[in-house]
């Protein structure tokens, strides 16, 4: 990963420091829920956080919180228009537009 410009997130951020146990099972624990980004957009990243949930998983729950803008409200993919939803700055406004389209209206989405 590293050969592409990529570095791991887990364990570089307040909450996650040291990295914290991502998977646990009777035979032990360890961090194999990776979350990785490109060395430009390092930055962007604000937090990780590994909760501490019972979720009838062997995995924890990881939440990246990243440094964008929200300027309303996405929570309904029938009424989302990405045009007046997101604010992308310095980057490919018709990417951006399909990734969001794509994410928004993926099945485990709430």
């Amino acid at each position: 990963m590293e050969l592409n410009s990529f570095v791991l997130v887990n364990g570089r951020t307040l909450r996650d420091t040291p990295s914290q146990f991502t998977y646990v099972s009777p035979q032990g624990q360890s961090v194999v829920d990776l979350v990785w980004i490109d060395s430009l957009h390092l930055a962007e990243v604000r937090d990780l956080e590994v909760l501490d949930i019972v979720s009838g998983s062997d995995h924890f729950p990881v939440i990246v919180s990243l440094n964008c803008v929200i300027v309303s409200d996405t929570s309904s993919p029938r009424n989302y228009d990405p045009k007046s939803s997101v604010k992308v700055i310095a980057r490919d406004k018709d990417k951006a537009d399909v990734f969001i389209i794509a994410y928004c209206f993926r099945p485990n989405m709430y």
